[in-house]
């Protein structure tokens, strides 16, 4: 957005000077994150992946998506130093191109997906992944590094839960698993609300619930979340992935009113119990209900 005012000398010396102090307590590591960059960058990747004629397009994907459990090996669980930093590098871009109805160009949608192998299998949401019409999918890490999506291997329509394998050098960095989640645990999520890609929210355990209408086990988060934020990690202190981010509901004090009064907004996720289900892990005694802190 162009700047609409002019600063004088003196303030833009002011201005200077506080960037610089800033600037002195930024780490080496840190970067700004530019979306429109990155965004770019993932269709342009994606494009030369459909170029390649290698990898199974929307239609294909979808065929893939077929009900069962994938037998899951879970690999060795190393304590993270920086466990923010390690759900961050362990977070991807999930998304696919397509052609619209009225121009020629890639478009790119995009959702959020986690990896929980070294070998390259992450999760991400069964509904981010039923698209017939998409030419291809990818996924991409807070690097910029794009990987193109070989094949589903597990899905759940009705948890909304998906395994796939992407095509990367092998190892990559990945989140382990949780024993359990309890009520009023703190937790945060990276995500990438309506393309601010790589998003660090946090907030607490909510509750856990079964969905009114399908009887759907989902765990409840106070971090925010949005539209773009499917398939995203949910993670604990400890940098150990609890559930993935799969829907929102607005509250309104009146749904009639023309301009409803929003009270709240209900964040859901998939939890562990149904992840370990798709993964044909066994549940443990500690991890078959969460619990709540009295």
């Amino acid at each position: 957005m162009p700047c609409l005012m002019r600063r004088s000398a003196l303030s833009e010396t002011l201005l200077l000077g506080v960037f610089l102090l800033a600037s002195s307590s930024i780490q080496a590591e840190e970067r700004w994150i530019d979306d429109h960059e990155l965004e770019a960058r993932f269709r342009k990747a994606l494009v030369a992946f459909r170029e390649d004629g290698e990898y199974p397009d929307g239609k294909s994907i979808v065929e893939q998506l077929q009900e069962g459990t994938y037998s899951f090996d879970i690999p060795s669980v190393s304590k993270q130093e920086n466990p923010i930093e390690g759900a961050l590098a362990a977070t991807y871009v999930v998304g696919h191109i397509y052609k619209c109805k009225d121009c020629d160009k890639w478009h790119s949608n995009i959702a959020g997906g986690v990896a929980i192998s070294p070998e390259g299998l992450l999760l991400t949401n069964d509904h981010v992944l039923r698209f017939g019409d998409g030419a291809v999918f990818g996924v991409m890490n807070a690097k910029g590094e794009v990987f193109p999506i070989k094949a589903v291997l597990a899905s759940s329509k009705r948890d909304d839960i998906a395994l796939v394998q992407i095509e990367a050098p092998s190892p990559i960095p990945y989140a382990s698993f949780s024993e359990k989640a309890e009520v009023s645990e703190k937790v945060f999520v990276f995500s990438h609300p309506d393309t601010h890609l790589f998003s660090y929210t946090e907030g607490i355990v909510s509750r856990f619930y079964l969905d009114t209408r399908k009887k759907i086990p989902r765990i409840q988060i106070t971090a925010d979340f949005a539209r773009g934020s499917s398939g995203s990690g949910i993670f604990n202190a400890e940098g150990k992935l609890v559930g993935v981010a799969v829907s929102t509901r607005s509250v309104h004090y009146d749904e009639e009113e023309e301009f409803p009064h929003l009270q709240m907004i209900v964040r859901s996720g998939v939890p562990l119990v149904s992840i370990r289900k798709l993964l044909g892990i066994e549940t443990t005694a500690a991890s078959a209900k969460p619990t709540e802190k009295h």
